[in-house]
């Protein structure tokens, strides 16, 4: 015990958001459900010593990254803070290699570095590689688990460290102001009072008692991972929404929001949807809250009602519908669905928004004086079908994240290109109604309603079936017509067989006009039967 306390800085409880990331990641081991992974490229000014110092001070500095979690012989899960660790920092050298084997390198590396994943249990929940591509290029993989902290926290990390790394480059004491810990947050949310939550929250999804289906999806069991695409308005489009939304007094926020829930109710033929959104859960009365580091965004049913309304004045009663909702957006989606009518067990939604304001490029670009950061990417996981991940600069970026297992790619293909579409509409058209609002180019409209309904048919004399069926035989005379029970009959002697009983029915009597009973098992005979009928001239009679 005394060894344990001297290796223990801190425990405290799990919120409710890492309680439910802690059951997702047990229920789904290998799926990489719930991994982060930040890239971007660094200057060849980089000294990989002091680097990997400034590593270790930022470890040191925030408990967060220092924190395992404890779950089994304990009445309830708690996180457990290390004094100190060394945390795993791998550096490789690719700059001899060709450039395409390079790019092939990377991509393997990063999908096998998720597919690692990291046992919760053990600290770190992270890991760092800086792998030089060139003369003149290094990248930096930073790998974690979500349970950890969240994309505003990462972004205040960034920052610290190119604070520390300047400073080290300089030989001089970083200039960092004080942190409050995360503990405190957590202790913030056990003093919040949920009965007037409950009250909201119930009326809010009152009636509710399924989520909205997203009709586009489908199981395939042989897939597996998660994939993504982005739809992208160019600069023009994003300026002219970004221009009337101002004007309006709306967010980029609730207009991604509006534009899924546009499109939900289009997928699904429901005016009543129900989608997650993310909420930075971010307390204002907690003093230097927006400095803390930890995980605090959590994850919300938006219930949204399709009207036939202007686009501009629904959004805008869609914000208000946000900014009511935020004074209870630290209750937990578990306890949030225990107030609806949708049984335990079954998922409030299949999709989900995020749109992530976190100054990540930033932060990462403040210090490119000391050190030149580029390209940034990510690669993140959620436990959710499908994840719509917005981003603004000076073109509004919507990644769709989504699982394999439930979608193919031509299936997000249609979906990202339909959302494009819709949000270019949306700026071009702000007061049309919500019908008028279009998720199609003109191209895709003429094709659809225009070519493909052009069904006239070539001026030709109609022909009987049997004729048709003896233009098949002068063609194809060798061709099978017929395989049952492991014999095939082909065109030429189906004919035959059919000529030799027509000629008995018309010695019968049979002619236009005149009925043929048939009473006959699904064999090639019948076949015969109905042809001979036909060339006789009369009409058949299944009995």
């Amino acid at each position: 015990m005394q060894t344990k306390s001297k290796q223990v800085e801190d425990i405290y409880p799990l919120t409710p958001v890492q309680h439910g990331m802690l059951f997702h990641t047990l229920m789904e081991p290998g799926s990489g459900v719930y991994m982060e992974q930040m890239q971007c490229t660094l200057g060849r000014e980089l000294d990989v010593a002091l680097f990997q110092q400034a590593l270790q001070a930022l470890v040191q500095r925030h408990a967060v990254l220092r924190t395992s979690l404890a779950w089994e012989k304990v009445k309830s899960p708690v996180q457990v803070v290390h004094r100190s660790l060394a945390v795993p920092f791998q550096v490789l050298d690719w700059s001899d290699d060709p450039a395409e084997q390079r790019d092939a390198r990377m991509a393997a590396f990063l999908e096998e570095d998720l597919r690692r994943g990291f046992d919760l249990a053990k600290a770190p929940l992270l890991r760092f590689a800086l792998i030089r591509m060139d003369d003149s290029s290094w990248e930096f993989i930073w790998t974690s688990h979500h349970i950890l902290y969240d994309g505003w926290s990462l972004a205040q990390m960034m920052q610290d460290l190119l604070t520390i790394y300047a400073a080290l480059k300089e030989s001089r004491h970083p200039m960092l102001q004080a942190v409050r810990p995360y503990r405190d947050f957590v202790a913030w949310l056990k003093q919040q009072d949920t009965t007037s939550a409950e009250h909201w929250w119930r009326e809010a999804l009152a009636g509710l008692e399924a989520p909205t289906p997203l009709s586009l999806d489908g199981r395939y069991p042989g897939q597996h991972g998660c994939g993504e695409r982005t739809a992208r308005l160019d600069k023009a489009a994003t300026g002219a929404l970004s221009a009337w939304a101002r004007e309006r007094g709306i967010t980029m926020n609730t207009i991604v929001q509006g534009a899924w829930a546009i499109m939900l109710s289009r997928y699904s033929r429901q005016s009543d949807v129900v989608f997650g959104v993310t909420v930075s859960g971010r307390p204002p009365e907690l003093t230097g809250v927006e400095h803390m580091v930890g995980l605090f965004i959590n994850t919300l049913p938006l219930r949204v009602q399709i009207a036939d309304a202007p686009c501009a004045a629904w959004l805008q009663t869609l914000q208000a519908q946000n900014m009511e909702m935020r004074q209870f957006e630290f209750v937990p989606l578990t306890q949030i669905q225990g107030w609806s009518s949708i049984p335990n067990g079954v998922a409030m939604f299949d999709s989900m928004v995020v749109f992530e304001n976190f100054p990540i490029d930033a932060s990462l670009r403040q210090g490119a004086s000391i050190l030149p950061v580029d390209a940034i990417r990510g690669a993140e996981h959620t436990s959710y079908a499908l994840t719509l991940v917005a981003t603004q600069a000076e073109t509004l970026d919507v990644k769709l994240v989504f699982d394999r297992r439930r979608f193919t790619d031509v299936t997000i293909a249609q979906i990202s290109q339909q959302l494009g579409c819709l949000l270019r509409f949306m700026a071009q058209a702000p007061d049309a109604t919500l019908s008028a609002l279009s998720w199609t180019t003109a191209e895709e409209r003429q094709q659809t309603l225009v070519s493909w309904n052009d069904n006239a048919l070539p001026d030709v004399e109609p022909q009987p079936a049997h004729r048709l069926f003896e233009q098949w035989v002068a063609s194809s005379p060798q061709q099978a017509a017929i395989i049952f029970d492991g014999t095939s009959i082909s065109y030429d002697d189906l004919n035959v067989r059919a000529e030799r009983m027509a000629g008995h029915l018309r010695a019968a009597g049979v002619g236009p006009d005149v009925l043929v009973g048939i009473c006959a098992e699904r064999t090639p005979d019948m076949v015969v039967a109905i042809l001979a009928v036909f060339k006789a001239g009369g009409g058949y009679l299944p009995l």
